[in-house]
């Protein structure tokens, strides 16, 4: 695409003939690891990460006029995408070596869960314990507030009875002194 100073941004606009170069071709930036050679959305940079870069277009097969140059405005190269190998394009070490590091993963999170598993299991242990004594204790106390309840009602038909014959002494002391 060519364009004027007229066209460009303020901060280029002291340029004189420049050529941009809105769109990447697929042998510059090759398939960037994309499956189906789909092509990533370009990155657009700021108008300050513009190189200008000012070519002679006399070459030995142009023949127009001696002085003519052209500003260039260089894009930086997109950002490529790191490369994930799966399955078929990996070499054999590279397979060896993830499934070393995948067995060391499973053994370090199987040692974990070991781990948390006998604190698990400690904690219910000594929660057991801790039931089992406070059971009995609560089994204790209930044994000897039933003894107290006992020796209470004992002590409460006793004076039940006192009551019943000093009530009875009364009433026949009433009437014989009639």
């Amino acid at each position: 695409m060519t364009a004027t100073a007229t066209d460009a941004p303020p901060i280029l606009a002291d340029l004189t003939d420049f050529t941009l170069y809105d769109s990447y071709d697929e042998s510059d930036i090759g398939d960037c690891g994309i499956k189906g050679g789909a092509m990533p959305d370009p990155v657009v940079p700021s108008p300050t990460a513009f190189t200008p870069v000012t070519q002679d277009q006399d070459g030995p097969g142009d023949q127009s006029s001696p002085t003519t140059a052209t500003t260039r405005l260089a894009l930086p190269s997109p950002p490529v995408p790191p490369v994930r190998r799966r399955g078929k394009n990996m070499t054999k070490a590279e397979r060896d070596a993830k499934r070393l590091e995948r067995i060391q993963r499973n053994r370090a999170a199987a040692h974990a869960s070991r781990e948390r598993k006998r604190k698990h299991q400690e904690e219910l242990e000594f929660r057991n314990i801790s039931l089992l004594t406070q059971g009995e204790h609560v089994r204790k106390r209930l044994r000897a507030s039933e003894a107290e309840t006992a020796v209470l009602m004992a002590r409460l038909e006793a004076m039940s009875k006192e009551i019943a014959d000093l009530r009875n002494g009364v009433v026949a002391t009433i009437s014989g002194d009639r």
